[in-house]
């Protein structure tokens, strides 16, 4: 028998065969659950787009008190979220370790809640049995291959990567009848957070009169997966500036955290533009409120990608392994360049199988992203103009 690794989402590859004999108890719904629990447990964009669900589920049950349980890196974007009243946070790098000991203390610490009733946003089966070990009662949650066998009532998970997932986290409060009125991804920014990007843009002599274009070139990681090959090349950004501060006079603000400086720094050197750098000196809110700033937003897929759309801001936004219609629902504001190359996209929704030559982001041309821009700030122009 193959050894198994410490991920727990790789461990129920392994029990899936097995659940297919089994069935799910298809229980009636509690007509009015006193408390209910949310589950997330990693990916920062992931939580910004169980958004929608959460807002559905506070609709169809106002009375409720509603938690979620969510890892310490999620917790920063959510928080400030009126539909929540409770935020449940742990070092979700426990789960992947794994860190029994770790496990063990929140599930004392949550079944303590008394939650009656959980909607889980992940179709892991050992996820699953965690909040069943939480001691809720009721569980809804998601099914692949067998994996909800220890939920109450569950919902098929598309893995067909032809929806936005947002729209997929949706079908969970669809299960229990909630009417789905408002589909827009969410982040909750406080006075401080706007004065803080005030005050830096002002530092930087930037005003509202400026095309102001933010910069990502890095992500691609998150507690379960480092995945670099979504990055398009920084030589290509460097191309994609030039052109804009030439033909538009825009002014370019690069973002990246802490563990991107390199990159960023990189970045900077390649570029004959005057470019400010916040790279490292934000929080995910304050990231949030600049991005909220810039006229236009070009990014790699990744989770600023998530916040600039829940901030409105127009995105161009760049695809290799991933595939741009589950993680974007594209729109006038928003336009996603998925790589033509053959073997993209390769992975959706689950551990990134890899890749020894990723060529894909390559394939991406300077040129279609230049179109890509030019048709977002010509909208720009003509309302402005």
């Amino acid at each position: 028998m193959r050894k198994l690794k410490g991920n727990i989402f790789k461990i129920s590859t392994y029990i899936r065969p097995i659940t297919k004999l089994l069935k799910n108890n298809e229980r009636q719904f509690p007509d009015s659950p006193g408390r209910i629990l949310l589950v997330k447990t990693h990916a920062i964009g992931d939580t910004i787009m169980i958004t929608p669900a959460i807002k559905a589920l506070r609709d169809r049950y106002p009375n409720a008190h509603i938690g979620l349980l969510t890892g310490l890196s999620s917790m920063k974007i959510i928080q400030g979220d009126t539909d929540i009243d409770e935020l449940l946070a742990f070092d979700e790098s426990a789960l992947f370790s794994p860190k029994p000991t770790e496990i063990i203390k929140l599930i004392y610490r949550v079944r303590m809640k008394k939650f009656d009733m959980a909607f889980i946003f992940q179709y892991s089966s050992l996820i699953h049995l965690l909040v069943k070990a939480f001691g809720v009662p009721f569980r809804i949650g998601f099914d692949m291959d067998g994996s909800g066998f220890s939920l109450t009532r569950s919902v098929p998970w598309d893995a067909s990567g032809e929806r936005w997932t947002g729209d997929v986290f949706l079908d969970l409060a669809r299960l229990v009848g909630a009417g789905i009125t408002d589909k827009r991804l969410k982040i909750y920014i406080s006075e401080g957070d706007i004065k803080f990007a005030d005050d830096f843009l002002k530092s930087n002599r930037i005003t509202d009169k400026d095309i102001l274009v933010g910069i990502f070139p890095g992500g691609g990681k998150n507690t379960r997966d480092i995945v670099y090959q979504k990055r398009w090349g920084i030589e290509k950004y460097a191309a994609i500036i030039d052109m804009l501060s030439a033909n538009y006079g825009a002014k370019i603000i690069v973002f990246g955290s802490s563990d991107e400086e390199n990159l960023v720094s990189g970045f900077l050197k390649l570029s004959r533009t005057e470019i400010i750098s916040a790279c490292g000196k934000t929080n995910l809110k304050q990231l949030s409120a600049l991005i909220k700033k810039c006229s236009l937003f070009i990014t790699n897929d990744s989770a600023p990608l998530h916040i600039a759309i829940a901030m409105d801001t127009p995105t161009v936004s760049l695809f290799g392994p991933s595939r741009a219609k589950s993680i974007i629902e594209e729109n006038e504001n928003h336009i996603a360049i998925q790589s033509t190359y053959p073997c993209s996209p390769c992975y959706c929704n689950s551990v990134f199988p890899g890749c020894e030559k990723p060529e894909c982001m390559e394939a991406i041309g300077i040129d279609e992203v230049i179109t890509a821009v030019e048709r977002q700030l010509g909208k720009l122009c003509m309302i402005k103009g």
